[in-house]
């Protein structure tokens, strides 16, 4: 009998400990980061808008992230857009078939138009007048099972 309830005792210990890991797990996780590859494109989007580079860098991987810091990179420290629509986040499985041969499931590719207006400061580090942009953005999961912007371009 005493041997039983010992070994209660331990699964109960095991059992609670495995129920706080997972606890701490998800909160960690459930920080406020978007979930779904559009979310993050579009909460870059709005960082980007603003000239947020902190916020910005948190939806780049870190491939990415070294790209954009080379010195002939924009980096605004400034608002950009005085108004950003998006008005479509498609994902593009025919350019990812041709990208990527493998079959990777962990890589997405979305074709973005937005609609935006330059604040003067933009006008001023933009080559793109305001109004209707689109790009493809990459995006790849990391080690978090977290998305985030690769690449993008034309």
């Amino acid at each position: 009998m005493i041997f039983f309830e010992k070994k209660c005792t331990f699964c109960i210990l095991f059992l609670l400990i495995i129920g706080f890991t997972y606890f701490m797990i998800n909160q960690i996780r459930g920080s406020g980061y978007p979930a779904k590859p559009e979310e993050v494109i579009a909460a870059y989007l709005k960082a980007h808008g603003k000239g947020n580079l902190k916020e910005m860098n948190k939806y780049l991987t870190e491939r990415k992230i070294k790209l954009e810091s080379q010195p002939n990179v924009l980096k605004p420290d400034k608002p950009i857009y005085q108004t950003l629509k998006i008005l479509s986040i498609r994902e593009s499985d025919e350019l990812l078939k041709l990208k990527n041969k493998s079959g990777e499931h962990n890589t997405k590719i979305f074709l973005v138009e937005w609609e935006a207006k330059l604040t003067d400061y933009g006008k001023k580090v933009y080559t793109r007048p305001s109004g209707k942009m689109s790009f493809y953005f990459t995006l790849v999961k990391d080690l978090d099972s977290r998305w985030k912007i690769d690449d993008w371009g034309y």
